[in-house]
């Protein structure tokens, strides 16, 4: 009898025979007992490999399970040559080969984790309780058609079909969706009941594509991954991971989709055996999982905001003044069209309208506002279809309302820590740097005197506004599975004034973005080039003078420089216009063509320009060249 229908079982499956001896486990069971199918299978008793404490067990040599089924009970166990140990549910099924053969089906589902997490999840357990009521039922079921079972048919006939109850028995108490498909795309008429609440249908008869609810070009790709999967091109190892992996639930569950063969017994030239016959799809419910792993996600990147919090006080002020402002400028220009019933946004609104959301879901990022981020990303998403204006106002509204629910939910915060919306101080107002400013001048404090005042309650370092940089590009890199150095500023004691370079420097994000995930190799590609195995990126700046008007005007040059893998010649004169982007398709971190032109465009607007210089294998400088500026005349805070 075949036992590979056990292969695709979460649960750990032994069969053994009359002397206990392992005559079959799938992986989960190899897993369990920290060991191989092939090393456990040499005819190794199983109490020799894992003991259970309940010594009555057939399983352990008593007759518990024997000549009748064990149903599950909860018992310890420990590996004989390992410290592991933990609890488990096992129960036993007896049945016999074809030949006559007795075997034993041991099924072990491992609660180990469940026991030290019981408070959390004691729904889950709850529900695995009454998985095992149902399998009881089933085996009752199973014992009494046994009993009842009329010999209608040959022997090995009513053997074949009481092997067939049993695995339904056994599949259905599992909770997980099974059913198989051939190679034209049809149904057999085999499934679990699982499949009507985790599918929401009965596959029987029915195209797999439909049962997985593919749209017409998902299911055209689809059927070619079908094609390949049966005419065996490559191997199936090989192509399993190509099909869906997600089912869309109407409820919202996170169905999780795996993909197993069967073949035919007869060899036909193939390593791992015939033909594949058909494919199985096994169906899991993962919902509490993934809900639990969203939660701890947004719990990590609260406590990632926090340390931005404290730690770029400042900076995380500033931006929550822009934020405001990006996103009142944007619904403001988005009601104006609206207003005038215009059929769609100009080329000069829609590229503006893209660049302030790009820059606001970048520095969303920088400080782990989750909510911002996605909100940012979202009015992209509906800027770049083929929506109304309306569609547009709609989701910029909400990204309003996401903002204000921010500020609302962490008030206490932000209030307990010195962090107002509404402005940005530390000690003192502006209002009050303003007024003593005008003291000292109407006092007739000496030049030299008020311009080191001024230097010191105006002006900051550079490092000193760019530096949160630093925990961007590590968070960025690590999302990427890249190792890269921690970023290293050159320069940057230079003392500004900050207000005139803020949307500049807040559009910085974007060429990070692109040295982590177009510049920056993987540390296999670096070491096989030659280079260290970390990635690293240097902010570099210089002052130099410039004549304008006659007059040497003090400038700077910002240089962000990779050692990445460069950019051809013929593509560095398009990276800053709007709309260009070497991917496809867009990603989570770059393909909109929206970034690098936001940098040019800031750095236009303050009379400087932007330019890139690369050598391919070597890396890539982003050079922004700005005149230093004056403050700008701010409102108070209290305006």
């Amino acid at each position: 009898m075949e036992y590979t229908f056990f292969d695709g079982l979460i649960d750990s499956v032994f069969v053994i025979g009359r002397d206990r001896e392992i005559v079959y486990c799938n992986e989960a069971a190899a897993k369990l007992c920290e060991s191989s199918v092939r090393r456990l299978v040499r005819g190794k008793a199983i109490f020799d490999v894992i003991e259970f404490s309940n010594k009555n067990l057939f399983v352990m040599g008593g007759t518990t399970g024997e000549t009748e089924p064990a149903p599950y009970q909860e018992i310890e166990f420990n590996l004989k040559n390992d410290e592991k140990s933990g609890k488990v549910q096992l129960a036993i099924q007896p049945f016999s080969e074809p030949s006559g053969e007795s075997r034993w089906v041991i099924i072990v589902r491992d609660v180990t984790i469940e026991e030290v997490l019981h408070a959390k999840y004691h729904k889950q357990l709850e529900e695995k309780e009454v998985y095992i009521g149902q399998l009881q039922v089933a085996q009752k079921k199973l014992e009494e058609y046994s009993k009842n079972l009329e010999q209608m048919v040959e022997e090995r006939t009513g053997e074949v079909k009481r092997a067939n109850v049993m695995l339904n028995a056994i599949m259905n108490s599992l909770g997980q969706g099974f059913f198989a498909f051939d190679e034209t795309g049809d149904c057999a008429d085999f499934y679990t009941r699982a499949c009507v609440e985790i599918l929401e249908a009965e596959p029987a008869r029915k195209k797999v594509w439909d049962v997985l609810r593919l749209d017409e070009k998902e299911a055209s790709t689809f059927k070619l991954w079908m094609k390949s999967i049966f005419s065996e091109a490559l191997p199936f190892d090989s192509l399993r991971e190509l099909g869906p992996s997600l089912f869309h639930h109407s409820a919202g569950r996170h169905i999780e989709l795996e993909y197993f063969p069967i073949r035919d017994t007869a060899s036909s030239g193939h390593d791992d055996g015939g033909a594949i016959r058909n494919v199985v799809v096994v169906a899991t419910d993962r919902t509490s999982e993934f809900l639990a792993n969203q939660a701890l996600e947004r719990e990590k990147k609260f406590a990632r905001m926090v340390v931005k919090l404290v730690t770029a006080r400042r900076p995380f002020s500033q931006f929550l003044v822009s934020a405001r402002q990006t996103i009142d400028d944007v619904y403001e220009r988005s009601a104006r069209a609206l207003k005038r019933q215009a059929a769609s946004f100009d080329s000069d609104e829609r590229a503006w309208l893209y660049r302030a959301l790009h820059t606001l879901e970048g520095e969303s990022a920088i400080y782990s506002i989750q909510e911002l981020w996605a909100g940012a990303r979202k009015c992209q998403e509906v800027l770049s279809a083929s929506s109304t204006i309306l569609e547009f106002n709609r989701s910029v509204e909400a990204l309003k309302k996401q903002y204000e629910e921010f500020l609302s939910v962490n008030h206490n915060l932000f209030s307990s820590l010195g962090v107002f919306e509404g402005g940005s101080r530390v000690e003192l107002s502006q209002d009050d740097i303003n007024d003593l400013l005008a003291q000292l001048k109407k006092a007739g404090t000496s030049p030299q005197i008020f311009e080191l005042v001024v230097e010191k309650l105006e002006k900051e370092t550079i490092s000193r506004l760019l530096e949160h940089y630093s925990d961007s590009v590590e968070v960025l890199a690590k999302k990427l599975n890249k190792s890269v150095a921690p970023l290293k500023i050159t320069g940057g004691d230079q003392r500004i004034f900050a207000e005139p370079y803020k949307n500049l420097f807040s559009s910085f994000i974007h060429v990070f973005r692109n040295c982590l995930d177009h510049g920056i190799e993987s540390s296999e590609d670096r070491i096989a080039a030659g280079k260290s195995p970390e990635g690293h990126i240097e902010i570099r700046v210089e002052p130099f003078q410039e004549k304008m008007g006659g007059t040497k005007k003090n400038w700077l040059r910002i240089q962000i420089i990779d050692d990445g893998r460069g950019i051809p010649a013929d593509v560095i004169p398009r990276v800053f216009q709007a709309g260009f982007s070497t991917r496809t398709e867009v990603g989570e971190y770059s393909g909109r063509g929206v970034g690098m032109n936001v940098i040019a465009v800031e750095a236009e607007a303050l009379g400087g320009r932007a330019r890139i210089s690369s050598q391919i294998g070597k890396g890539t400088s982003t050079i922004i060249e700005i005149p230093e500026l004056q403050q700008v005349a701010r409102q108070s805070t209290a305006a």
